[in-house]
């Protein structure tokens, strides 16, 4: 174990390439043709990174605040409707299934086509335990990777995903906003730009959706499992919303920036449940020297987030929910030495997540809004553990979070 991480992903040297990596074919089997995700040429990566940042600006993400709180609210409607246990898992799932499709598409699909999709990720998440055995045991064997994959009978995502819905989107001009209208409205203002076309956007879209409704959700339901197995923290956050606001109205994403503990709740769940493991995030040596030890040529190289994130070398308290960690830090604090360096869920360099502040919109709003309006306690103490019940360190799944849900009076 070599304790570095810069030389892999933030190295200027460009020497590290993610080709023929467990990363590179996972991406590429997601979708038929290159995306934003797939793509190992730096040069085109950095360029399709360009054109798509329009939709992930910080403007552009409090302009989509309007339609993020419209689809937080229907959750919201839906356990104000059906008071008892609910089945937090599978709420999150629909709500951001119909805000990620409403947020890249246009409109939200088909439930039908989530439940497709869904069945599709778990296929693909029952092979990875076998995906680790065989890279661990034959590493340079890549391509026994895409056979294994070759023969699950996958679903098409052209059917789940349809490209005419994104068609019908760029043609309308209807004042909403939305990725689609950021990107397309930036392109127009630069005409200058490269233009991005139907079947690339609709790719990019595609996969955008997809890792936004998978990873939110997870960490969504990692968020509030946390919050629910320590009462004590979800007391002092909702004590928190109650001294910041006084209706539900006030709450905005732009206010939540300076609540501390909310912030801590969600980085501390970052951290502790990082929804893609290091394992994916892996580069191939060119034969170098790191931290003065060889690391022969073609060697696999990884930053395994989860270990890192929990590493006592770096962080007090390691496997324990601590929010307050991440803003109290001065001296004389058991935290000012934690080595916040080591926090890389969102990954890191120019491969870094595109979607890191849309991804930390919704789990601060969402959070926000049903921890104010809701009293939550746990409904199933002995379900999923997530540190136990994991079937992979690749990614999580066959979760469940259930909580007794009551509107306050």
């Amino acid at each position: 174990m070599i304790y570095t991480s810069k030389p892999i992903h933030n190295g200027s040297n460009n020497l590290f390439e993610r080709e023929g990596t467990l990363e590179d074919v996972l991406l590429s089997l997601l979708l038929e043709a290159p995306h934003i995700g797939s793509l190992s040429n730096q040069e085109e990566h950095r360029k399709m990174r360009r054109r798509l940042q329009p939709g992930f600006t910080s403007n552009a993400l409090f302009e989509q605040e309007a339609l993020l709180r419209m689809h937080v609210e229907r959750l919201m409607l839906t356990f104000a409707r059906n008071p008892g246990v609910s089945n937090l898992t599978e709420a999150f799932a629909k709500f951001l299934w119909a805000f990620v499709s409403d947020l890249s598409f246009g409109e939200p699909l088909n439930p039908e086509k989530k439940d497709t999709l869904q069945s599709m990720v778990e296929l693909y998440h029952s092979c990875f335990p076998l995906l680790e055995a065989i890279n661990y045991v034959l590493p340079q064997f890549q391509q026994v990777f895409r056979l294994i994959f070759h023969m699950i009978p996958s679903a098409n995502l052209r059917a789940v995903l349809p490209s005419v819905t994104l068609r019908d989107c760029i043609n309308r001009q209807d004042g909403r906003s939305d990725l689609i209208t950021h990107i397309m409205g930036h392109k127009c203002r630069n005409p200058t730009e490269l233009e991005l076309r139907h079947g690339e956007l609709h790719r990019d879209a595609t996969f955008i959706m997809l890792a936004a409704y998978n990873l939110t959700e997870t960490t969504l339901s990692a968020l509030f499992n946390r919050l629910l197995s320590t009462p004590g923290v979800l007391r002092r956050l909702k004590s928190e919303l109650y001294r910041n606001f006084h209706t539900i109205d006030e709450i905005t994403g732009k206010k939540l920036l300076s609540l501390p503990y909310l912030d801590g709740c969600v980085y501390e769940t970052l951290r502790l449940t990082p929804a893609v493991a290091g394992k994916v995030l892996s580069r191939r040596s060119p034969g170098v020297m790191m931290e003065g030890i060889y690391v022969p040529a073609g060697t696999e190289v990884y930053t395994d987030t989860y270990t890192m994130q929990r590493s006592p070398q770096y962080w007090h308290a390691p496997d324990e929910f601590r929010p307050e960690r991440w803003f109290e830090r001065s001296e004389g604090s058991p935290y000012a030495r934690d080595v916040h360096e080591a926090f890389k869920p969102f990954s890191s360099g120019p491969r870094a997540c595109l979607g890191k502040g849309l991804a930390l919109q919704i789990l601060r709003l969402t959070a926000a809004l049903i921890v104010y309006r809701f009293d939550l306690s746990m409904a199933d103490a002995d379900g999923f553990v997530w540190e136990e019940d994991i079937e992979s360190s690749i990614s999580y799944s066959k979760y469940q979070v259930k909580a007794t849900v009551q509107e306050r009076g």
